[in-house]
């Protein structure tokens, strides 16, 4: 059983720190932050796309576990991390290096990332640059201006249809 599978149960939640994938010890220390709605649910977010990712992506991480009040908003502790206050968020420190946390928020920058910053070694994102065109204007390779336009075509022109259709019906 892979670990996101773990995370798909119906026992409560607890309210702490969950290790997922052992920390490295020289490595940067990340954690996903995730806000649930109930005590007993942790799929049906949007945070769930990003624990993937970092599967997918076998980057070692925490997952923070925040519950949302009786008026539906998100706890002090989650705006206190990002202002915004909502999840997925993701923080990435560098220990040693005197430097404050990174902070990431929404989902598309979140992928966009880590992606460019720990996928290296994987397929996830097409091979950017054309061959003698490395950082031109236009140098890009195709599939990787597809991928590109498709994961923030996802975020923004995508997603209010999608709303709507959940809405509706």
């Amino acid at each position: 059983m892979s670990k996101s599978q773990n995370l798909l149960r119906t026992e409560p939640v607890p309210d702490q720190t969950v290790p997922t994938m052992e920390p490295s010890q020289n490595g940067p220390i990340i954690k996903l932050h995730w806000q649930v709605e109930n005590r007993n649910e942790l799929n049906g977010s949007r945070a769930q796309s990003i624990l993937w990712l970092l599967e997918e992506l076998e980057v070692p991480y925490e997952l923070e576990i925040y519950h949302r009040g009786p008026d539906m908003l998100a706890p002090p502790e989650l705006t206190k991390i990002h202002p915004l206050g909502k999840s997925p968020v993701i923080t990435i420190e560098t220990p040693g290096s005197g430097k404050a946390p990174i902070v990431l928020a929404e989902t598309g920058f979140i992928t966009q990332y880590m992606t460019e910053h720990f996928g290296n070694d994987k397929t996830l994102v097409p091979k950017r640059w054309k061959e003698g065109s490395e950082g031109l204007i236009g140098g890009e390779t195709e599939e990787y201006m597809r991928c590109q336009h498709l994961l923030h075509y996802v975020e923004g022109s995508f997603m209010p249809y999608m709303l709507m259709n959940l809405v509706l019906n």
